[in-house]
């Protein structure tokens, strides 16, 4: 008995051109007859159904092979080189007295 043959996965003829057809109908705003006569000048035949049911399908997902913007993760702070003096000013002052200069601070500040 010889082994059936399975096909390969079912895949849409429009997927080479997801990018242009989204980009045309919803940047440019084409109809589905004007990308459909673009892409009769590719050589791919097709029904403005087929079309319309291609973009509603793929408005739902991403498209996992276009890479997003890459996370912009900030440097750190640079530390001043006297860090170490303002931190043994300030713990070295009582908490009166650093309420007083907060307060002349705000107020100078606006």
């Amino acid at each position: 008995m010889q082994k059936r043959k399975s096909n390969p996965p079912w895949r849409s003829k429009l997927i080479p051109f997801q990018q242009e057809i989204l980009t045309a109908w919803y940047r440019d705003r084409a109809t589905l007859r004007q990308i459909q006569s673009d892409l009769a000048g590719k050589g791919i035949t097709i029904s403005l159904s087929a079309i319309s049911s291609f973009i509603r399908r793929r408005k739902r997902s991403r498209d996992p092979h276009v890479q997003e913007n890459p996370i912009h993760i900030p440097s750190k702070p640079e530390i001043p080189a006297n860090a170490e003096s303002l931190l043994d000013e300030l713990t070295s002052k009582s908490l009166p007295e650093l309420q007083k200069e907060w307060l002349k601070e705000k107020r100078k500040n606006g």
